[in-house]
């Protein structure tokens, strides 16, 4: 066998072995193209809307894909949310007034408005 075939063969079971080890873990990064139905946005809702909110900053209007000032504190999703709904892991949120903002971490973009 030659040497680049051994080297590829080794290269696919470690990529293999890693896939294995996680296969019980989705990868789910924060995107943009969040999708949550009703009853996940409701189980959000019920999770932290009963928190303290903040006033928006001056002249900020949240609306779905609008960046939040780097002045807006954001808090990540709670664990026991993130279990049922394991699409929101690694996002961040803010609640403004009655609004819950769920954003993207990376672009810190609004993927989705929730409202009681």
């Amino acid at each position: 066998m030659s040497s680049r075939l051994r080297w590829c063969i080794a290269a696919l079971l470690l990529l293999s072995a890693h896939r294995f080890a996680t296969a019980g873990e989705p990868d789910f990064l924060p995107s943009d193209l969040l999708a949550v139905t009703g009853a996940e946005e409701h189980l959000m809702w019920e999770a932290v809307g009963s928190t303290s909110y903040t006033r928006a900053p001056s002249g900020f209007v949240a609306m779905l894909d609008a960046a939040v000032p780097a002045s807006m504190a954001l808090h990540p999703v709670p664990a026991s949310v993130v279990e049922r709904v394991p699409e929101l892991k690694g996002y961040k949120y803010a609640m403004i007034e009655n609004e819950l903002l769920i954003v993207n971490p990376i672009d810190m973009k609004i993927v989705d408005i929730i409202t009681k």
